[in-house]
């Protein structure tokens, strides 16, 4: 598993921009550096979708989760309705 060890978003952003400049130094092709710019453009693209839809189902599981203690409560504890 990766951790990600900064937790300071301005410092995020100063490595990222490094990482950025050392790349761009090592690939003096312009077309060859588009190309790569593209490809992590798609990894970050996915990596989003992914995120999204880990969300999605994480939240509807807490949905059943919470439908589910509401249910067992009820039936734990019946109202009564007079």
């Amino acid at each position: 598993m990766i951790e990600v060890l900064i937790t300071d978003p301005c410092e995020l952003t100063g490595v990222i921009s490094a990482v950025a400049v050392a790349i761009a130094k090592s690939v003096p092709d312009n077309d060859e550096l588009e190309i790569w710019s593209l490809a992590f453009i798609q990894l970050a693209t996915t990596l989003d979708t992914i995120t999204a839809q880990r969300i999605l189902l994480a939240k509807r599981e807490q949905g059943e989760r919470d439908q589910a203690n509401i249910e067992n409560e009820e039936i734990v504890n019946p109202s009564i309705i007079l």
